[in-house]
């Protein structure tokens, strides 16, 4: 997931914003609401509860240990982290968005809880599930303002979802899987050293493409 969040990263930084995107200096422009609004919200809905049950294939089918214990738990956690971080960031928004909650921000926080437990769905405890889902959830609002207020126009909220809740879940797999130094000190250096070498190889591809053949079309176009 970071892997792919932090190539994002480097797509959106050398493409730059949508015309039009930034015109209201980071909120919402007339522009925005009426041409830049999603597609459509069932089909998004759709798409995540899609992706939320593949989720439970591919975190269950991922562990050595093939036993009904062993799959019950990762399903649970599994559950449970994404429960969390929609929760996390209902409440979120609720207290600091004047009581009003958009559906696509809760998507979000659902797949960021579950990018969040990911690397570690088969090593924690359901308890410790529950934290790594509200800090996912946190981390995707945080992180979607964040881009917001440097002007980073991430369309579908990949970056936080993926990047940042996926170096999140691997720093959490070296605090809750194991609890010592080493562990620790081992998922830090690859949760940060693995996306940063994606966000360089990438940026410098595209950059190179960008320069030689250019990568975003002109506005009659």
């Amino acid at each position: 997931h970071s892997v792919g969040g932090a190539a994002a990263l480097a797509c959106v930084i050398i493409l730059g914003p949508r015309k039009g995107r930034f015109d209201g200096g980071g909120q919402l422009s007339p522009r925005e609401e009426s041409e830049l609004k999603p597609h459509s919200l069932p089909l998004a809905a759709m798409g995540t509860f899609i992706l939320w049950l593949g989720w439970y294939g591919f975190n269950a089918g991922s562990t050595f240990d093939f036993s009904p214990d062993s799959v019950g738990k990762i399903v649970l956690n599994t559950s449970l982290a994404g429960c969390a971080s929609a929760w996390a960031v209902i409440v979120w928004r609720w207290r600091n968005n004047a009581g009003r909650v958009d559906l696509s921000t809760i998507l979000n926080g659902i797949l960021g809880g579950l990018v969040g437990i990911t690397a570690s769905s088969d090593v924690v405890e359901p308890f410790q599930s529950l934290f790594i889902g509200i800090v996912s959830g946190v981390i995707v609002i945080l992180g979607v303002d964040l881009l917001s207020n440097i002007k980073i126009d991430d369309a579908v909220g990949a970056i936080p979802v993926h990047c940042f809740c996926g170096i999140w879940g691997g720093l959490a797999t070296g605090v809750f899987a194991y609890g010592d130094k080493i562990h620790f000190v081992t998922q830090l250096l690859g949760s940060f050293l693995i996306p940063l070498w994606s966000f360089i190889v990438v940026f410098v591809v595209l950059k190179g493409l960008d320069y030689r053949f250019g990568i975003r079309v002109s506005p009659e176009k």
